[in-house]
This record gives structure tokens, C-alpha cells and sequence, in this order.
């Protein structure tokens, strides 16, 4: 019996790890309703990764970039490629939940008006440990829960090609934390994106080792998201919005790291908190916290 199809895409960047896309390919193939079609985007990986994604044709569309554009590009130019309107992502070495697609597309058919549907997903280490990332209650987001916090990972994400166009697509410039980056500016645009609670994706994470080595990448990012949209943190959260969001993020990446370093990040978050306060608190400002966070920021960046 021929299984029904969802006019949906699946867009999976990729590079230089075919050993785990034939995982994640097997996550979609095996979805209770499959997608339409796949697109692996290859962003310039070596000629023997190239050479390995050639057995997967016969399952997916395979899109070679001709030079590294990283993984926000790819998925604007896997968006471009797709013949149908929705649009699902999956990173090359995660997996979907057997009914993911199922599960999201029976949710649409219920709030027509939903043009993107995000969700928690389920995070798992080599060592076997799990926890669940993200917003965990059904509701419609709004733009401060973007500024806050990540609201939904792309590859828990199922979008309309419009609501993805209206956003301007995703910032190529952004390595790291492109998806915060991006809801953002999905709200601000007022797309309308709702968050159904089941972990329908599993994120395999190469632990604190891999987490310790992209920190510093990682920390910078998230301080170039909150300068990049400080207007839309005081619009939300007032005068002092960018700064009370700068404070809170040192004090996360502070303690992330440890050591010297972190510990003095920490400090230097905790002192402008303390004197700008906090988005979920009413303190009276001042300047002095922020002047140390900035002392601080130039130090790592001269």
C-alpha cells in the first residue's frame, strides 16, 4: 500500500559528515507521513564526503555549494530549491521523531492561521544523558519570548515559505545562533508562530568537550544578536532592555566556562545586573554596571 505524502520539503544542510546523514535520512524516510521531497545541501564538503552523498540520490535532491556559506545559507538556499510551500529543517547528524511530521501537520490543520510551528527538542550526549531544550507549554509565542530565549530550533521548526520570505530569511553572517537570530525577527515581522510540547526531534551533542571549544564563537554571537536588534529589547523591555539581556547572557556563558575567565564574565554580568536590573524585574538604573560589562567586552575583543 503506498503511503500518502505531505506536500512538504525537508531541507538538511550538510558537511563532512555522511556517517550521520544516512541516520537522519532514514528519521525522514521513516516518518508515519512523509515529506514530499528532501534536500541535502552540501556546503562544500571534501571530495570524498561529495563522493559519499551520491548513494543518497536516489532519496533526495542533492545541492552542492560551490564554496563554504555556512549552515544559514544553506538553509536559504535549500528554501530557494523546494517545490512546495512548507518547509521542515534537520541538521545532517539529528534525527525526527517517527511522527513528527505527522504530529505538526495534523496541529496546522487546526490553527489554519499558525504560519510557524516550532517546539522543544529532546538533547542527548555520548554518555547517554538527555534533557529537554525549549519552550515546553502549546501557546502562540510573542517577540519578548524570541528575545528571552530561543524560540524554536529550526529543526523543530515547520514553516510557510511566505512567513520565511517575510522575515527577511536567515542572516548568512551568523554561524552560530543563527535560529535565535531568526525567530526573532519572525516575531517582528509578525508572523504568527505557535509551539506544540512534544520533543519531536532528538539533537545529538558532542558534549561539554565540543561545547567548551565553540564558546567563545558562541557567547560573541549571542552579543552580536542582542546589538543587532537593541532596539527591539528597549521596545520590550525598556530603556535599559539591551543591557538587562547583556548581563543576563555574561552570567550564562560566565558560568558555562568556569576557570579565570568565565569567572570574571560572570562578575562583570552580575555587576550591570545589579545595577540595570533585570527583564523580569523593576531596579532602578544607573550606568555603572554597564560601563564594566563594556570594559569588560573590549578587553576579549581589543
Amino acid at each position: 500500500m503506498l503511503m500518502r505524502t505531505l506536500p512538504i520539503s525537508v531541507i538538511i544542510p550538510h558537511y563532512n559528515r555522511p556517517q550521520f546523514l544516512q541516520e537522519a535520512l532514514d528519521s525522514i524516510r521513516s516518518q508515519t507521513l512523509p515529506p514530499a521531497e528532501i534536500i541535502v545541501v552540501d556546503d562544500c564538503s571534501t571530495a570524498v564526503a561529495r563522493d559519499e552523498l551520491q548513494k543518497f540520490r536516489h532519496i533526495s535532491k542533492i545541492h552542492a555549494n560551490s564554496v563554504n556559506l555556512g549552515v544559514s545559507e544553506s538553509r536559504n538556499i535549500g528554501v530557494e530549491l523546494a517545490s512546495n510551500d512548507w518547509i521542515a529543517f534537520l541538521d545532517d547528524d539529528d534525527l525526527y521523531h517517527p511522527r513528527k511530521l505527522e504530529l505538526q501537520s495534523a496541529y496546522l490543520s487546526r490553527h489554519p492561521n499558525c504560519e510557524v510551528l516550532g517546539g522543544p527538542l529532546l538533547h542527548v550526549t555520548p554518555d547517554g544523558s538527555s534533557q529537554i531544550w525549549g519552550h515546553r507549554e502549546q501557546r502562540q509565542l510573542q517577540l519578548r519570548d524570541a528575545l528571552l530565549n530561543t524560540a524554536s530550533s529550526m529543526c523543530t521548526m515547520f514553516i510557510h515559505k511566505s512567513a520565511y520570505r517575510k522575515a527577511g530569511c536567515m542572516d548568512a553572517t551568523f554561524r552560530h545562533l543563527g535560529d535565535l537570530e531568526f525567530g526573532i525577527r519572525l516575531l517582528a515581522a509578525g508572523c504568527q508562530m505557535e509551539i506544540l510540547p512534544e520533543p519531536l526531534v532528538t539533537y545529538r551533542h558532542g558534549g561539554r568537550d565540543e561545547l567548551s571549544l565553540q564558546w567563545q564563537e558562541t557567547w560573541r554571537s549571542h552579543f552580536r544578536v542582542i546589538h543587532k536588534h537593541s532596539k527591539l529589547y528597549r521596545q520590550e523591555f525598556g530603556p535599559m532592555g539591551a543591557l538587562q539581556e547583556y548581563a543576563r547572557r555574561a552570567q550564562f556563558y560566565g558560568l558555562r566556562k568556569g576557570r579565570l575567565l568565565g569567572r570574571s564574565m560572570w562578575a562583570a554580568g552580575r555587576v550591570t545586573q545589579m545595577a540595570v536590573g533585570s527583564a523580569d524585574a523593576s531596579q532602578t538604573p544607573s550606568r555603572a554596571g554597564g560601563q564594566a560589562l563594556s570594559g569588560w567586552f573590549r578587553r576579549q575583543n581589543p
